[in-house]
């Protein structure tokens, strides 16, 4: 009789205490892939997830074939953000439900080529294309100069 109270207890006690494990091992979770313009797969892009309200960040890097994942998350308002050089930043605003499955594919576009160009030219001290001499003369000289 001893035995099957500690029994039943055992049991009561284990179906309160696995409950609490599966809902802490589940939890929403992001995924997708990262592509260029050509839809082709785009590795070693930076994400990183940030949680609005809180603050809270993670980071991963796409795969070889673009892919991504973020698991265990708890719901809530998420900001998404892929960088990879040579390509523009792109930014996902997401919100997360309860145990959400979402997919999230995500294009970067190429980035803007800046160039800039500055030329530098001085006028040569010694013209030998013609010989003529030439000179500005303002106004103040003209009106100095000795008359005899």
């Amino acid at each position: 009789m001893k035995h099957c109270c500690f029994v039943a207890l055992l049991i009561a006690l284990s179906t309160l205490w696995v409950p609490s494990l599966h809902a802490q091992a589940n939890g929403g979770r992001i995924d997708g892939t990262v592509s260029d313009p050509q839809s082709l797969a785009l590795p070693g892009v930076r994400l990183t997830l940030s949680e609005t309200r809180t603050g809270m960040e993670r980071a991963t890097t796409s795969s070889a074939s673009g892919t991504y994942f973020f698991a265990g998350l708890l719901p809530g308002n998420y900001r998404l953000t892929a960088e990879l050089k040579g390509f523009q930043t792109k930014t996902a605003l997401v919100v997360l439900e309860v145990d959400q499955q979402l997919r999230l594919d995500l294009r970067l576009e190429l980035a803007k080529v800046a160039q800039e160009v500055e030329v530098q030219s001085t006028v040569p001290l010694v013209q030998r294309e013609d010989a003529a001499l030439g000179e500005v003369v303002n106004h103040s000289l003209t009106s100095e100069l000795p008359l005899n």
